[in-house]
C-alpha cells in the first residue's frame, strides 16, 4: 500500500513543484528554502528529493545528509571548520593552512570534501541564519556532484537574502487547496464513510489543518468522525507526545497550538466555514426535495391565504425557506385540519430540527455531531 506521505509528495501539484523546483535548482547551485515551522514528513522530502536527483537527473549515487544546526553544531563554531571537519576524509582536514591564502570554504570546494553529498541544513536559529549564509555565498562547487548546501529557515525568521543565493518558498507552492486535495484523496480510500461523510470529514480536515498534512492524515485515519466532536478529536491529538512540538512557537496559528492556547472561538470559526461549505448545500437540497413533494398545498395556501417572508409576498412555494416552513408545518384552520395536509409528524419534525440547524451555520455557529449525524442521515 501506498505510503500516506508518498501522496502528499508525489501525487498533490503544491508539495510536487516544490520538490521538483528544489532538485531543479540544485543542478546550478545551492539555496535556501523558506518553510513553515510544521512542514510535514521533512524527512520523507528530503527522500523524494534525493530520489528526484537519482532518476530523474543521473546522480545515482548522491546523497541527501541532513544536519541539525541547533543540536549538531556549537554556537560559536565556525561553519566551514565544521563542515571540514566532519566530511573531510583522511588527512585533509589537518592538512589545510591558513597562510595558503585560501579560506576553508575554498578548501572545501577544491578537495571537494562534500563530493556527492547534498547537506540539508535544519533547524538553523534566528542568530545562526547569518554565518550560515555567509558560508553559502562562498560555497561555490560546479556541479551536485561536487556537494551541494541547502539551508532550510522557518517563515517566522526574518533575514536578508543575499542576491547570489536563491530562495524557494514552501508557501509560494503549497496553499490550503492542496490540502483538501489530499484529504479528499484519503476519504475516497475509506470505504466505511458515505460520500456526504467524506466531503465532509475532508474539507473539515483542511479547514482546520490549513496546509499540515501529517496532522490532518492523523484526523482522518484514526478517530470515528461519526461520535465525535471536532474538538474531541484535535484534543485527543495534541496530547500526543509524537506531536508535542507541534504549533510550539510563540506566534504559531497551528491548529494543535489553539487546542492547547484553548482559543475556542478560532477552532469554531474554522470549524464553522467547513461546515458551511458542505452542509449547507445539503439543508437546502433537502428544502427543495421537500418542497417538491408538499409543492400542491404549499401552492394552494399561497394562493388563498398569501404569505410574507421578511417583509415581502412570496409568490413561488420555493422561495419558503424554513423558518416559515417550521412555521406553517404546524398551521391549521378552523376544522383543526393542517393546511399542509401531506406532511408527516416525522416532516414536521424533520422541519424543526432543520430550522435549527440552518440557522445554527446562517449565524456563524457551528453544528454539533448529533446535528451532522442527523442531517447527513436525512439526504
Amino acid at each position: 500500500m501506498q505510503d500516506t506521505s508518498q501522496i502528499w509528495w508525489r501525487e498533490i501539484t503544491g508539495p510536487r513543484s516544490f520538490i521538483l523546483s528544489v532538485a531543479e535548482r540544485l543542478q546550478e547551485a545551492s539555496l535556501i528554502v523558506r518553510v513553515p515551522d510544521d512542514l510535514p514528513w521533512r524527512h520523507e522530502m528530503r527522500r523524494e528529493i534525493e530520489s528526484e536527483l537519482r532518476e530523474q537527473y543521473d546522480y545515482a549515487d548522491i546523497s541527501v545528509i541532513a544536519i541539525d544546526a541547533e543540536e549538531e553544531v556549537d554556537a560559536g563554531e565556525d561553519v566551514a571548520s565544521y563542515i571540514l571537519n566532519r566530511f573531510a576524509l583522511g588527512d585533509v582536514a589537518r592538512q589545510y593552512r591558513k597562510k595558503s591564502g585560501k579560506s576553508i570554504t575554498q578548501y572545501i570546494v577544491e578537495k571537494q570534501v562534500l563530493k556527492k553529498n547534498i547537506l540539508w541544513i535544519k533547524g538553523i536559529g534566528r542568530e545562526a541564519v547569518p554565518k550560515w549564509l555567509e558560508f553559502v555565498c562562498a560555497y561555490h562547487a560546479c556541479t551536485p556532484q561536487n556537494g551541494r548546501v541547502v539551508l532550510e529557515v522557518r517563515d517566522d525568521i526574518p533575514y536578508r537574502r543575499p542576491d547570489a543565493v536563491e530562495e524557494i518558498k514552501y508557501s509560494s507552492l503549497v496553499s490550503e487547496y492542496h490540502l483538501q486535495l489530499f484529504c479528499s484523496i484519503l476519504m475516497d480510500r475509506m470505504e466505511d464513510y458515505s460520500e456526504d461523510w467524506k466531503r465532509y470529514v475532508s474539507t473539515l480536515a483542511a479547514h482546520l489543518c490549513e496546509t499540515d498534512a501529517e496532522i490532518a492524515e492523523y484526523y482522518i485515519r484514526s478517530f470515528e468522525h461519526n461520535q465525535m466532536e471536532p474538538q474531541e478529536i484535535l484534543s485527543d491529538i495534541a496530547q500526543d507526545a509524537e506531536y508535542s512540538r507541534r504549533g510550539a512557537s510563540a506566534s504559531s496559528r497551528h491548529v494543535l497550538s489553539l487546542v492547547r492556547s484553548r482559543e475556542t472561538p478560532k477552532l469554531q470559526k474554522r470549524i464553522w466555514e467547513a461546515q458551511l461549505q458542505t452542509l449547507f448545500p445539503i439543508v437546502e437540497s433537502i428544502r427543495v426535495t421537500l418542497i417538491d413533494r408538499i409543492k400542491d398545498d404549499l401552492t394552494h395556501y399561497i394562493e388563498t391565504q398569501g404569505l410574507e417572508q421578511f417583509g415581502e409576498p412570496i409568490a413561488s412555494a420555493y422561495d419558503v425557506e424554513w423558518g416559515l416552513l417550521s412555521h406553517l408545518a404546524w398551521r391549521q384552520d378552523s376544522d383543526y385540519e393542517y393546511y399542509l395536509k401531506t406532511l408527516t409528524r416525522a416532516d414536521r419534525a424533520m422541519i424543526q430540527k432543520m430550522r435549527d440547524l440552518r440557522n445554527n451555520l446562517a449565524h456563524g455557529n457551528s453544528c454539533e455531531i448529533s446535528q451532522v449525524v442527523h442531517l447527513l442521515s436525512e439526504k
